[in-house]
C-alpha cells in the first residue's frame, strides 16, 4: 500500500503533509489554512484565520498553495487573535 504523504508539493517544491500550514488564494485575498486531508490529486484545507466562515473546508490543488512556516503562523495567530 502506498502512502499519500509527500505526494504533494507547493508551488516552490516544498513537500506538503497533513497538518502543514499553507496560504491558499481566496476571492480577494490569501487565506491561511491547515491541511486536514490528502487525496490523490488535491488536498483538503481548513481555514484558520476566518472567524465566520460558512464553508469549513475545501479542496485545492497543491500547486496553488505556498507552505507557511509554523513559527510565522503562530506569530500571525497571536497577533490577530
Amino acid at each position: 500500500m502506498t502512502t499519500l504523504l509527500n505526494l504533494h508539493s507547493d508551488i516552490l517544491g516544498n513537500p506538503i503533509n497533513i497538518g502543514s500550514f499553507v496560504a491558499v488564494p481566496g476571492t480577494h485575498e490569501l487565506k491561511l489554512c491547515k491541511v486536514i486531508k490528502v487525496t490523490n490529486k488535491m488536498i483538503r484545507v481548513e481555514n484558520v484565520n476566518s472567524k465566520s466562515q460558512k464553508v469549513k473546508s475545501r479542496l485545492v490543488y497543491s500547486q496553488q498553495t505556498i507552505l507557511v512556516d509554523e513559527d510565522h503562523m503562530l506569530a500571525y495567530l497571536l497577533k490577530n487573535a
